[in-house]
């Protein structure tokens, strides 16, 4: 491995305090921001007609699952996930490899739908409802609760990393999370420099 094509990511730290992470990020955002808050608003109004009706309910597990799980977790800025060239050392040699037809590699949802789903009303509650902030502020500071990180097919397995949708089961809480703490101790976290050519341009 080159060690000049990667970054490693220190997992005793959140991942979004790495330079080369906050500054994709934001990048990402600088392209498709205006499109994310479109889509956001949109989510937004929906949590609040439900706050109206169901009031804290809507923080329930199955609340969440059911109305939430799908609609903010997996499309609440309108992608399911965010590519930033995050990827396991064991996908990153794969990729770089001749036989990697033959290793199929998948992406992990950092952070998990339901995990993001949670955060994004319980945000929304914290702050009252205040789309003006929601939008322009909290929203560009969170878009990284959608990264996603490309790992083999081995290690995407339960055992590996730890699911955490189900009450009272795995790791959940974001911070944790974006500490890699749902992850075997054992996978090595990088950020791939040969990525999109657009956060170099």
């Amino acid at each position: 491995m080159k060690e000049d094509n990667i970054v490693k990511i220190d997992r005793t730290k959140s991942v979004i305090t790495n330079h080369e992470v906050k500054r994709r990020l934001k990048r990402i955002w600088d392209d498709e921001g205006e499109k994310f808050v479109k889509i956001f608003k949109e989510v937004l109004v929906a949590v609040k007609a439900h706050y109206e009706v169901y009031n804290l309910d809507i923080l329930s597990d199955g609340f969440v699952s059911r109305r939430y799980q799908s609609m903010i977790g997996a499309h609440g800025i309108g992608k399911t996930r965010l590519d930033i060239g995050l990827i396991s050392q064991n996908a990153w040699k794969i990729k770089y490899s001749d036989n990697k037809n033959n290793t199929p590699l998948v992406f992990d949802h950092l952070i998990g739908y339901k995990s993001i789903s949670k955060e994004v009303v319980q945000n929304i509650i914290h702050f009252k409802f205040n789309d003006e902030y929601l939008c322009n502020n909290w929203l560009e500071n969170h878009i990284c609760l959608w990264m996603g990180v490309k790992v083999t097919k081995e290690e995407h397995k339960a055992d590996n990393i730890k699911r955490g949708d189900k009450a009272g089961e795995g790791i959940t809480d974001v911070k944790s999370k974006l500490m890699f703490k749902h992850y075997r101790d054992d996978i090595s976290i990088l950020l791939d420099k040969n990525f999109k050519s657009r956060f170099f341009n």
